[in-house]
């Protein structure tokens, strides 16, 4: 089963350190598919030009989904870059997560082990410094009930934080909303008591 409720960034996060005169200079961000990471990468080297190397990971889906991962060296000895980078953000416990680390060559060479370490070390850092939030999966629903069950139904929506509340009154009120899909079952026994199990409750995307 996927995981439905995880961590993610709570948006950009930059971490500066330097190693033996080079600078690196962690970011990261929220990217919730391949594509938003691709462009958030794309973002970070137009930033930075003139930067010796801006090696990167990303892994757009839950915590340890492997499913939709990439990296690259970036010109870094193979190996000593995007994969410590992607290996932080595999055991980050958060989810669609991009990381970029950017360096500016300081003439001291690291060799490979120190490369992978600064790597490393710079991600972790710049994920532990970066403001996470929890993702809710939302599901739309539909609702209907009489005119007057409304203003108790509109508390309960609050209660439940329902996003995007829509009400639309004709012979009866028709509401469309959105709730956290792990809500959802006792939402419903709320709804059903509320409507003595005659209001229609629909969820309209699965």
């Amino acid at each position: 089963m996927a995981v439905s409720r995880y961590q993610i960034i709570d948006g950009l996060q930059n971490y500066e350190l330097e190693i033996k005169k080079s600078k690196f200079i962690g970011h990261v961000e929220h990217t919730s598919d391949r594509q938003q990471a691709m462009d958030f990468i794309a973002s970070i080297k137009k930033l930075h030009p003139q930067a010796s190397h801006n090696c990167w990971a990303f892994q757009a889906g839950p915590p340890d989904s492997s499913q939709e991962i990439g990296c690259s060296d970036d010109g870094e000895p193979h190996g000593t870059a995007g994969k410590p980078i992607l290996n932080v953000l595999l055991h980050s416990e958060i989810g669609e997560i991009a990381v970029v680390v950017t360096r500016y060559y300081g003439g001291i060479k690291l060799g490979t082990g120190g490369l992978a370490r600064a790597y490393s070390e710079t991600a972790k850092l710049t994920i532990e410094s970066a403001k996470t939030l929890e993702k809710l999966d939302f599901i739309d629903i539909q609702l209907e009930i009489e005119y007057q069950q409304w203003s108790q139904l509109e508390l309960l929506l609050q209660q439940y934080q329902a996003h995007e509340v829509t009400p639309v009154f004709k012979e009866k009120v028709t509401v469309s909303t959105k709730i956290d899909e792990a809500l959802l079952p006792e939402f419903k026994q709320r709804f059903r008591d509320l409507t003595l199990g005659k209001g229609i409750l629909i969820p309209t995307n699965g």
